[in-house]
């Protein structure tokens, strides 16, 4: 008689918490990951959050009692996290209490949900959502900001609008290669005018001056056209007012050179505008088309 024995578990087998915890460990110290993990597993579910938790705790104790750090296996064996619970005063926890965040967990995404709507600077969330980062527990996310979140299918239309409308304000939404689902302030995202007036950019980007990019926005409803193209400067500016475009969009940019017949009609247009003359920029100039509207149509768009 053949008996059949249930599948057993693999000690290899995927544990997001156990990656996150040897990624948290000091660099050189880790040891064998083969006997960590068998450790790991035998300790209860219930008990594996402390050990995750309290880690940065343990390891400022061994520092201050001149002690190296152990090997993960020897850590997990000794329990080391039960000598050092979590501090109950609540300003010494603030002070000197560190949490890891998981990179692409929804304490990653919401640090940045917290950042983004609050119009600050993104760059360093960004960067914790891709890696991961140790923070102090007083700057952590509560229960309510992480459960707000909305759950974003990678790939999918709503994913792609939220990318585009990040590139606009200067920045990259992470792309995660290990999950199928991100953690957004919502499952769209809100509209951006492109009207030019009190238009901040979360993180500043640099264009080449009178280059494709740089040409886009001159284009755009209410653009101080004028006082850019008044700029005789060269290399790159660093922009952090007005829209910037899309890749799609530099790429659909038409250069029109000095000796083109389409050169004097687009000269034309923008003396329209106020500007006295394209030459004077002593080079080519980059458009949406290659001929201008029709000057008999409206120059700019109705403002949003």
């Amino acid at each position: 008689m053949i008996e059949f024995l249930p599948p057993q578990p693999q000690d290899d087998a995927p544990d997001a918490d156990f990656e996150a915890l040897v990624a948290a460990y000091p660099r050189g110290a880790v040891g064998s990951v083969v006997k960590a993990r068998r450790v790991w597993d035998g300790i209860p579910k219930a008990e594996r959050g402390a050990a995750k938790s309290a880690l940065a705790r343990v390891v400022g104790a061994w520092r201050a009692e001149r002690r190296g750090a152990l090997a993960l296996a020897t850590y997990l064996e000794n329990k080391d996290w039960r000598r050092f619970p979590r501090p109950s005063n609540a300003a010494v926890s603030e002070d000197t209490e560190r949490v890891m965040i998981r990179a692409y967990s929804r304490a990653a995404w919401a640090l940045f949900a917290r950042q983004y709507r609050d119009g600050k600077p993104v760059a360093n969330t960004l960067s914790w959502i891709r890696s991961g980062a140790e923070i102090q527990a007083s700057a952590a996310v509560s229960e309510s900001e992480e459960a707000a979140l909305v759950a974003v299918e990678v790939g999918s239309p709503e994913h792609i609008a939220w990318r585009e409308h990040c590139k606009r304000l200067g920045f990259d939404l992470p792309m995660p290669d290990r999950t199928e689902w991100i953690f957004l302030p919502a499952k769209h995202p809100p509209s951006l005018s492109m009207n030019w007036k009190g238009y901040a950019l979360i993180e500043p980007v640099s264009v080449e001056i009178r280059g494709a990019a740089w040409f886009w926005r001159v284009y755009q409803p209410n653009a101080p056209i004028a006082e850019l193209l008044a700029d005789r400067g060269v290399g790159t500016v660093r922009l952090t007012m007005g829209p910037v475009p899309l890749p799609r969009e530099i790429s659909e940019m038409i250069e029109i050179k000095v000796e083109d017949a389409e050169f004097a009609d687009w000269d034309l247009w923008f003396t329209r505008k106020g500007i006295k003359t394209l030459f004077s920029l002593g080079g080519p100039i980059w458009a949406p088309s290659k001929k201008p509207p029709s000057l008999h149509e409206p120059i700019d768009p109705v403002p949003d």
